[in-house]
C-alpha cells in the first residue's frame, strides 16, 4: 500500500493560541486581525519576533527579527508576551484531537506533527476529505492549521507551507514538476537543506552517498523515540 502522510502545522501558532485565549476569556483582542506579534518585552521592546499576524506580514515583519525593528516598520504594532504554559495546553488539545483521527502520530514540535494515514488504512483518494474534516474539527478549538499531504514526509512538510492559512495542499512526487517546486534550491527542514537527491521512500530523507540508498523502516509504536516529543506513537485505549 502506498504511504499516505499528513503534515499538520498550526498557522502562526503562538499568535493564534494567544488570540484564541483572548477571545475565549474576553481579556484581549483577536491579534490575528491586527498588525501584531508575539515576543520580547513590551516595555523595552527587546527580544525577537516569535510569531506574526498576516496584517503584520504586510508591513514586512518577519519571524526572528528584533522586536525594535518590527516596531520601526509598524509603529502601531500590537505585541503580546509569549505564554508557554498556555501554548503547551493548546498543543495537548490539538494532539489529542489528531490522535482521534490517526493513532500513528509523530510530533515534531509544539505546533506540528505527522499523521501516518496509510498505516491507518486510508488511501490517496481519501486524503482531501480527511484533511477537510481535520481542519473543520481544529477550527472548533478556535484556531486553524494547514495540512500537507504526500507519500513522503519531507514533501508533506513542504506542502503544508504553501499558501496559508487554513489550507490543504498535496505534493506527491509526480506533482513536483507540475507545481513548480524548485527542489534544487531546497529548504531548511530538519536542520539541513534538502535537495532532490535526498528524497527516498516512506517520507525519509538521506544525504547522497556511494552505493544504493535504502529506505528506513517506519518507527513502530513499541519503539522508544529518540526524543520524548519525536517518534511515531500510538495511544493505548
Amino acid at each position: 500500500m502506498e504511504p499516505l502522510i499528513f503534515h499538520i502545522d498550526v498557522n502562526s501558532a503562538y499568535l493564534s493560541w494567544t488570540s484564541t485565549e483572548n477571545v475565549r476569556t474576553g481579556t484581549g483582542p483577536d491579534l490575528r486581525l491586527l498588525p501584531a506579534i508575539i515576543g520580547g518585552d513590551q516595555k523595552n521592546r527587546h527580544g525577537v519576533v516569535l510569531a506574526k499576524s498576516i496584517p503584520a506580514k504586510a508591513f514586512g515583519i518577519v519571524t526572528g527579527e528584533p522586536v525594535a525593528t518590527a516596531f520601526k516598520k509598524c509603529p502601531t504594532l500590537q505585541m503580546a508576551a509569549p505564554d508557554h504554559h498556555l501554548y503547551h495546553a493548546y498543543s495537548q488539545r490539538l494532539m489529542t484531537l489528531l490522535e482521534s483521527f490517526c493513532p500513528y502520530l509523530e510530533q515534531l514540535s509544539i505546533d506540528e506533527c505527522f499523521l501516518d494515514m496509510g498505516r491507518r488504512g486510508y488511501r490517496r483518494e481519501h486524503a482531501q476529505a480527511l484533511a477537510e474534516e481535520i481542519r473543520a474539527e481544529v477550527r472548533k478549538l478556535g484556531f486553524t492549521v494547514n495540512v500537507g499531504i504526500s507519500s513522503r514526509k519531507v514533501l508533506a512538510k513542504m506542502a503544508s507551507d504553501f499558501q496559508k492559512p487554513d489550507k490543504t495542499h498535496t505534493l506527491f512526487p509526480e506533482e513536483i514538476k507540475e507545481k513548480n517546486v524548485a527542489a534544487a534550491s531546497g529548504r531548511a527542514l530538519y536542520g539541513r537543506t534538502l535537495q532532490c537527491h535526498h528524497l527516498t521512500y516512506a517520507g525519509h530523507s538521506h544525504h547522497r552517498r556511494s552505493g544504493p540508498v535504502r529506505p528506513q523502516p517506519h518507527r513502530v509504536p513499541s519503539e522508544k523515540p529518540r526524543h520524548p516529543s519525536v517518534g511515531i506513537r500510538q495511544r493505548h485505549r
